[in-house]
């Protein structure tokens, strides 16, 4: 008799574990597919507005983003969280960053003025 509780109660302790794991395993796999964000900040200041909002579904091309900051500098990261929102709300926006130390003759040729500095090219038009 106390053989089979041994082997009832390491089942048991088993059985736990496997489930522990696939409940963790599965919240990690809808956590990659299921991107879910809140705002919490004052006046919702991280959200995008109900008229931004309603401009990007609108959008009937790719919006391209590129922004001219150096490499590892804090600016991409800020400049990356903000455009970040943008690209949520539509699935049509592109981003990427320029090192203007690496590109001097393409920053010369677009205007491009200060660190940080936006271009937008829209179906043909573009816009610093």
């Amino acid at each position: 008799m106390r053989i089979r509780s041994d082997i009832k109660q390491r089942l048991q302790y088993i059985l736990f574990y496997l489930l522990l794991a696939t409940a963790t395993l599965m919240a990690g796999w809808l956590s990659q597919r299921h991107a879910i964000t809140w705002d919490w900040s004052d006046s919702a200041r991280n959200s995008l507005s109900e008229t931004s909002k309603a401009l990007l579904k609108r959008l009937e091309s790719t919006l391209k983003i590129t922004s001219f900051a150096p490499d590892n500098s804090l600016l991409r990261q800020q400049i990356g969280e903000f455009i970040e929102r943008y690209q949520r709300a539509s699935s049509n926006i592109t981003f990427e960053f320029i090192d203007p130390a690496r590109h001097p003759a393409l920053i010369r040729e677009l205007g491009i003025r200060i660190s940080g500095e936006l271009r937008l090219e829209y179906s043909g038009r573009s816009e610093n």
